[in-house]
């Protein structure tokens, strides 16, 4: 017959089953017994109406650019950007603005996340501002000897390269793919001044 030991007729585990000695249990730890508290959320100044209607029309203008969804752009591309944004800047400007809105290691290409506070910033303070919608709609209505609304990309093209500080060959046909219509193969100027022209009470308020 079995015989049981004392230590098991009195409910006492034996002695290899008893739990591991405490010292084995890291409660010296006390991130082993309370779980590291989560960060707040740090709470961002709200963004100013105005200001999300720009960031809006940055997305959008970055993004026609953006072929690969890759929330980048190729560096060739910044200068169509920017003046299809309203801004004008010399070519001297936009290697500054390049500068500030690349790595710290040059990779050829600009980061939406790097690009929109930079041009959001130059929107705000009216930098290379523009001239208004009105003005730069009189001065495609002068190369409209039809009167019809339109320009076609080869008068425009003569234009934006002989006139003022030419655009490369690159700039132009980046300018063209965002502003010539795809069906009709033609620029609706008066569309395209309202894109090109900032207006002059959008940060009034900010």
């Amino acid at each position: 017959t079995h015989t049981h030991t004392m230590a098991e007729a009195d409910g006492v585990p034996a002695a290899s089953e008893a739990a591991a000695p405490a010292a084995d249990l890291p409660m010296d730890d006390p991130l082993s017994a309370v779980a590291e508290p989560v960060p707040e959320p740090v709470q961002s100044k709200p963004v100013h109406p105005r200001v999300a209607q720009y960031h809006l029309r940055i997305a959008n203008a970055f993004r026609i650019f953006d072929s690969d969804n890759s929330n980048s752009v190729v560096v060739g591309e910044l200068g169509t950007i920017i003046r299809s944004l309203g801004c004008c800047p010399s070519e001297a400007d936009l290697r500054d603005i390049l500068l500030e809105c690349e790595d710290e290691e040059s990779t050829g290409v600009i980061k939406y996340e790097r690009f929109e506070p930079v041009m959001t910033r130059l929107l705000v303070e009216k930098k290379f501002h523009s001239a208004d919608e009105d003005l730069i709609t009189r001065a495609f209505k002068t190369l409209d000897e039809e009167g019809e609304g339109t320009l076609s990309p080869e008068v425009l093209s003569t234009i934006l390269t002989t006139e003022g500080e030419p655009l490369t060959e690159d700039e132009l046909q980046e300018l063209l793919t965002a502003s010539v219509d795809p069906e009709t193969n033609v620029v609706y100027y008066e569309d395209h001044a309202a894109i090109m022209a900032l207006d002059h009470e959008v940060y009034a308020d900010v």
